[in-house]
C-alpha cells in the first residue's frame, strides 16, 4: 500500500527547494515604502544614477532641492527639464514640461538598494525605476 503522506512530502521538499533557490538568487527581499520626509532626504539636493525599466533606459537626473529636476535619458547630449516634489502621500512627482505629474512610491530594501514602483488598486507592484548611485550635489552640472 502507498504511503499516503509520500506525495505530500515530496511537494513539501519541492517548494522548499524553490524557496532555497530564489532566496539564494536574491528574489526573496523586504523591501518597505519610504516616507515622505525620507524620499525628501534621499532626492533633494542629489545627482541620481538609474534605470528605467519600463522604457529601457539608462539616465542621471538632478534634482534642485527648489524642486526644479535635469534629466539626461538614454545617452541624449540634451536634458529634460521639469518639476518634482513629494506629494501628501509620500510619492516621489515629477512633472516634465508639457506632461501631466507621474507620482510614485520610493521603496528600499535592509540592503540599501532603491526602486521606484506604482502600485496599482489591487496591490499589484509594478517596478518602473531601479535606482543605482545617490551623489551629493550637482558635480557635473547638469
Amino acid at each position: 500500500m502507498a504511503n499516503p503522506m509520500g506525495h505530500a512530502s515530496r511537494t513539501g521538499q519541492l517548494v522548499l527547494g524553490v524557496v532555497a533557490i530564489v532566496a539564494a538568487a536574491g528574489g526573496c527581499r523586504e523591501d518597505r515604502v519610504l516616507s515622505g520626509e525620507e524620499a525628501r532626504a534621499l532626492f533633494a539636493g542629489k545627482t541620481v544614477t538609474g534605470y528605467h525599466e519600463k522604457k529601457g533606459y539608462r539616465f542621471k537626473s538632478y534634482y534642485d532641492p527648489a524642486g526644479t529636476f535635469r534629466s539626461y535619458q538614454g545617452g541624449s547630449s540634451t536634458p529634460k527639464h521639469g518639476k518634482w516634489w513629494i506629494n501628501e502621500s509620500g510619492d516621489e512627482c515629477v512633472e516634465w514640461q508639457g506632461e501631466s505629474p507621474l507620482c510614485r512610491k520610493i521603496v528600499t530594501d535592509d540592503k540599501g538598494h532603491y526602486w521606484k514602483i506604482k502600485i496599482k488598486r489591487n496591490g499589484k507592484r509594478i517596478l518602473i525605476v531601479s535606482f543605482m548611485r545617490f551623489f551629493e550635489g550637482n558635480p557635473e552640472k547638469l
